[in-house]
């Protein structure tokens, strides 16, 4: 398994994650790996309000998010910068993020 950085430059508001390093098999899975400890999906979401939002959320497509959530902590995957780093004999995943709290 190679070990990747990964990192974004777009969204640096309050909760969000500016970096992790993550084991995969290549890069495109890296890419497509979102740091957070939970399993998100990059899609459409419908906040409490009824304002849609693009961006990274639990896999539960149209859950209404309340007025406090945030589900855009990373980017899409195209503005994912990435860079082998190494090997590891680790399982697929996320070993360590950078995460920006409010």
């Amino acid at each position: 398994m190679n070990l990747y950085l990964i990192s974004q430059f777009i969204n640096r508001n309050y909760y969000t994650y500016d970096s992790a390093v993550v084991a995969a098999p290549d890069e495109e899975a890296a890419r497509n790996t979102h740091p957070g400890p939970y399993a998100y999906t990059w899609g459409t979401w419908t906040r409490w309000n009824g304002d849609e939002i693009v961006g990274w959320g639990i896999l539960r497509e149209g859950q209404q998010f309340t007025e406090t959530d945030y589900p855009c902590t990373w980017v899409s995957p195209e503005h994912v910068t990435v860079e082998l780093i190494g090997t590891t004999d680790r399982e697929a995943g996320v070993i360590c993020a950078s995460f920006n709290a409010g």
